[in-house]
């Protein structure tokens, strides 16, 4: 029977193995599989996906999300590699908020047009509310963004 995890290691290696430059790395542990994409600047983040049998979470810079509702993980892992994809690209970005030196909210973003959307949102329930606040953006240009 096909899991997430089972899924994420038959899948990605053919995928990886079109792109033969794309740094990535594998930790193999007994109950998930990591498969990370290292940022290649200061102004880019990791993306990670971390697969186990029933789920899968995608995290990017701070940013973390779980995907576990899909019946299907076949296509649940082909969604979540196109999503990392998008990620190592210029078509999506990170937009961190941060209260003194404590990031505390991200958006992932993605372009469209001469516009930036939210595609999800998370953030802290605690952060220094009452500290200084800004706005840092994180792109990846790994990879070249897909055609819209």
């Amino acid at each position: 029977m096909a899991t997430c995890r089972t899924e994420l290691l038959r899948q990605a290696p053919a995928i990886l193995a079109g792109e033969p430059f794309l740094r990535h790395e594998w930790r193999h542990e007994p109950t998930r599989a990591v498969l990370r994409f290292p940022a290649a600047t200061p102004q880019g983040f990791d993306v990670s996906l971390v697969a186990t049998d029933k789920d899968i979470e995608l995290e990017a810079g701070g940013f973390h999300s779980s995907f576990d509702d899909n019946p299907d993980p076949e296509d649940f892992i082909r969604h979540a590699l196109g999503l990392v994809r998008d990620l190592l690209g210029p078509g999506m970005r990170l937009r961190e908020l941060v209260a003194g030196e404590t990031p505390y909210r991200w958006f992932l973003e993605s372009r469209r047009g001469d516009t930036w959307v939210v595609e999800e949102e998370i953030g802290l329930l605690l952060w220094p509310y009452w500290s200084a606040r800004s706005e840092r953006i994180f792109i990846n240009h790994i990879l070249p963004a897909r055609p819209e």
